[in-house]
């Protein structure tokens, strides 16, 4: 038979690909700055996009990501980021969108998603209304991407600054540009830029600046406040239902402090507290209280203006004094809290705090103590006990030694079986499987070579080299998936003990160690709980623990046998 010519086999190889089935998620985003534009709402963004896809026999839509109130100049959104997510998992490989200032406004951050990270990660990407897809890459399309999104980068600046402008011009004006009205207010149904007094929540703050003008501290008046069962603003946001609210805030001084200095509450809107834009890229500047502009007369006043000078009075005082009291304090031989952030009090569940110090006139440190951070609140006080700093680093410290010698004992005895299981019968079996893979390989390869050499001399035809070669490859691609599959457990077995004692490694280098310290609770420590006459300890290495007892379990049956 004549030999074909490479003109015919080209047209011979030349067949239909299979067709590839994308994972699609849609991705639709409206923020501040887009409020107003015509055609962009969320709805509008994902009816487009279903009915482009409807034609795309090749798209199927796993999931809808939606930003709603995010800003395009920055890539760090909710929704994006848990598309993100999904992409990184692999069940999404196809994104799509409106158009790119749906996707981004920020010139940078959409080019490197663009010509780098969604390449990288062999992620589709589809901007409808700029007919732009990644997987024809046409030439036209790929300059005008980066050009739209400079235009878009510059458009949200612009329209930063354009809002930033209005929002100051609103402020000098009066109005109330704030999201939650100060405590004691709420939005005039008919204006919502101006306050009105909520009258119940009004005799609240009357208190509270009459408690401060008879000499409590804010901190006592949060206890107070607390002890009579007051709701706090965030415990008034989760009862209307929004998102930022908390069921069981309580009041503190710090909070307390911010009223008593907020001009609001004499009928003062206060104008220029910071300074910043919309857009990214401008930092947000805070203004000292000396320069801020205040418009009188905006709103219905709470408090006179003779009580609010004289409490601001008392504020200023308080502060000079713990400035002082601080200053004396300043020779006190004050330590690291090691333990800090990872304490939490098993009966409320709330943070445990270490206090200020116990010391002596010569200002040498007695002790430290950790207590609950609602423990002083009376009537909804936690019942827990406070403990010792001494005494509770003793009990990790300890409990912290006695796991390093379980480890230790764990790592030796599991690199002990692994030594075993490299000489057993069982690893020499595999081996020697592998051996005779190798080997039947071999001679397939020569096999093939001696068939297309019997096919140049012309003693096989076309056909009968054809279907011998087709089987040859056959078999030497079941041998490889063969050897491929013992040379994985060959390995797994070999580095078993690496994989399963490396963590071990990390914490028992802390096994020489003296006394408790900073590392050696970042390491071993994942938090301390301190119930009402216990204290428990989370470790950091629980999952390894696990894992490497279930290996020697493991081990055992199915390598016991075979040593």
């Amino acid at each position: 038979m004549a030999r074909k010519s490479r003109k015919d086999l080209h047209k011979e190889n030349i067949q239909p690909q299979s067709e590839i089935l994308y994972y699609t998620a849609i991705y639709a985003r409206l923020s501040i700055e887009d409020n107003g534009i015509q055609g962009d709402s969320i709805e509008n963004q994902i009816e487009m996009i279903e009915k482009y896809i409807s034609k795309c026999q090749d798209l199927k839509v796993i999931h809808t990501f939606v930003d709603n109130g995010e800003t395009g100049t920055n890539f760090e959104r909710p929704a994006f980021s848990d598309m993100m997510e999904e992409v990184k998992k692999g069940a999404i490989n196809c994104i799509v969108v409106k158009d790119l200032s749906r996707f981004g406004r920020n010139y940078l951050e959409t080019g490197n998603y663009l010509e780098k990270i969604f390449p990288y990660l062999g992620i589709r990407f589809i901007s409808v209304n700029d007919h732009f897809d990644s997987l024809h890459d046409r030439k036209s399309d790929t300059l005008l991407v980066p050009l739209k999104s400079i235009l878009h980068d510059t458009y949200a600046k612009d329209i930063s600054r354009k809002v930033s402008s209005a929002i100051d011009i609103k402020k000098k004006s009066g109005k109330f540009m704030g999201k939650i009205p100060p405590y004691g207010y709420v939005r005039d149904e008919q204006d919502r830029y101006k306050l009105c007094v909520h009258t119940e929540r009004a005799e609240i703050i009357r208190m509270i600046f009459k408690w401060r003008t008879e000499g409590m501290g804010s901190v006592s008046i949060a206890h107070r406040l607390n002890d009579m069962t007051v709701p706090t603003q965030l415990q008034i946001r989760f009862a209307e239902g929004h998102h930022d609210g908390k069921e069981h805030a309580l009041w503190r001084g710090s909070t307390v402090v911010d009223i008593l200095k907020n001009p609001c509450y004499i009928g003062c809107m206060v104008e220029r507290k910071g300074s910043n834009l919309l857009c990214k890229g401008r930092e947000n500047k805070v203004i000292p209280e000396s320069e801020w502009n205040l418009i009188e007369n905006t709103h219905e006043p709470i408090i006179d203006k003779e009580t609010f000078e004289k409490v601001q009075r008392l504020v200023s005082e308080s502060r000079g004094k713990r400035k002082q009291q601080v200053a004396d304090k300043s020779y006190r031989q004050r330590t690291e809290n090691i333990l800090s952030g990872m304490v939490q009090c098993g009966i409320c569940g709330s943070g445990v705090h270490r206090d200020s110090g116990y010391f002596r006139k010569d200002g040498s440190l007695v002790h430290y103590s950790f207590y609950c951070s609602n423990k002083y609140i009376k009537t909804k006080g936690c019942s827990s006990r406070t403990v010792d700093e001494t005494e509770l680093h003793n009990y990790i410290f300890q409990a912290c030694k006695k796991q390093l010698e379980l480890l230790a004992d764990m790592k030796e005895l599991i690199d002990d079986m692994v030594e075993n299981q490299k000489n057993s019968r069982y690893i020499s079996s595999l081996k020697q499987e592998i051996r005779i893979l190798e080997d039947k390989q071999q001679k397939l390869r020569r096999k093939r070579n001696d068939l297309y050499a019997d096919f140049k001399d012309g003693l096989l035809t076309e056909r009968e080299y054809t279907f011998t070669r087709d089987k040859y490859m056959a078999d030497s691609e079941q041998l490889s998936i063969q050897l491929q599959a013992v040379n994985a457990e060959l390995q797994e077995n070999s580095q078993m003990s690496d994989v399963t004692t490396k963590w071990i490694s990390d914490f028992i280098c802390f096994k020489d160690t003296k006394k408790l310290t900073k590392e050696m609770c970042s390491v071993m420590v994942k938090k301390v709980v301190l119930n009402e006459n216990s204290v428990s300890i989370h470790f950091a290495f629980t999952d390894e623990y696990e894992k490497a007892l279930a290996f020697l379990d493991g081990y055992e049956k199915k390598c016991g046998g075979a040593t």
